[in-house]
């Protein structure tokens, strides 16, 4: 898939989400990123998984992402149906280890200092 049918796979996946209501009312003004973070904090890791995984890589580098088209249909094939996600697919999306230690801004971990016990 090219990049303009990774961005039709994106628009599916955000209506299908707003539907949901697991999404920020201002998404026009967010990232695919930053709202793919907004919904895992929600409860739901699918669009993290997706945009990660699938939509930046095809839209953005051109190449294969950790997903392959057919998983990337799926999963927006499972969120345009309203299933919500099994408890396993909260905790295994990307980025959510250790989510409490990142930046909610740049969702970076944060430089520690020599001698600091964290």
């Amino acid at each position: 898939m090219n990049g303009l049918g990774a961005d039709t796979l994106w628009g599916r996946a955000l209506a299908a989400a707003q539907a949901l209501g697991i999404v920020p009312a201002n998404v026009g003004a967010l990232t695919p990123a930053e709202i793919a973070r907004a919904a895992r904090r929600r409860g739901d890791g699918r669009l993290e998984t997706l945009v990660q995984g699938y939509y930046y890589p095809v839209r953005y580098g051109r190449a294969t992402g950790t997903l392959r088209q057919e998983e990337a249909e799926k999963l927006v094939a499972e969120l345009e149906a309203g299933r919500r996600p099994a408890a396993a697919d909260t905790v295994s999306t990307p980025g959510t280890t250790a989510a409490a230690d990142l930046c909610p801004v740049c969702g970076k971990r944060p430089a520690r200092r020599w001698g600091s016990s964290r």
